[in-house]
C-alpha cells in the first residue's frame, strides 16, 4: 500500500539566457509501489479539459515512488499552491496521502533574473512526458471519477 510521507520539491529551471524556462515539481512518496498520482492547483485537481495551466507530466515506471510535474507556461496567473496526492493504483478504495501545499510564485523578478549562483539549466527532454492544457476539476469530482474507474 501507498503511505508514509509525501514530499513535494520545487525547482525553477532557467535557460542559457537567464530566463525562467519551467518550474519542476517533484512528488515523492516514502512507501508503496505502483502509486496513482494526482496534482492540485489552489485546491483544484489537474488535469481536466480547457485548462489555463500548461504543464507536462512524467509517467512513473513500475514501482517508481515519484512523479514530476513540469510547468512549461509560466506567468503570474500560474502562481499559487500546488500539492500532490498518491494512492495505491490497485486499490481504488485506498486512501489518498497528500503533500503539504507548496507555493509557486511567478514574478517578473523570478522570470528574468535567475538566483545568484544558479547555473543555466535547459528544460528537460519531454519525450517521456504527456502534455496537458486544462482547467482544474474540483477535488470531489476528480476523486469520484477516479474511484468509479
Amino acid at each position: 500500500p501507498v503511505g508514509g510521507d509525501v514530499n513535494l520539491q520545487v525547482d525553477y529551471l532557467y535557460n542559457a539566457g537567464a530566463e525562467l524556462a519551467a518550474a519542476r515539481l517533484n512528488c515523492h512518496i516514502s512507501r508503496g509501489t505502483f502509486p496513482l498520482f494526482s496534482w492540485l492547483f489552489n485546491n483544484s485537481v489537474l488535469p481536466s479539459e480547457d485548462c489555463h495551466v500548461e504543464f507536462v507530466l512524467s509517467q512513473p515506471g513500475p514501482g517508481d515512488p515519484s512523479q514530476t510535474l513540469i510547468l512549461t507556461e509560466l506567468s503570474p496567473k500560474h502562481s499559487g499552491y500546488y500539492q500532490c496526492s498518491a494512492r495505491d493504483s490497485y486499490d481504488p478504495s485506498g486512501s489518498w496521502v497528500q503533500s503539504a501545499p507548496v507555493l509557486v510564485h511567478i514574478t517578473d523578478q523570478i522570470r528574468y533574473l535567475k538566483p545568484q549562483g544558479a547555473s543555466p539549466t535547459e528544460t528537460p527532454q519531454l519525450h517521456l512526458f504527456q502534455r496537458f492544457s486544462c482547467p482544474p476539476l474540483s477535488p470531489s469530482a476528480y476523486y469520484s471519477a477516479v474511484s468509479s474507474s
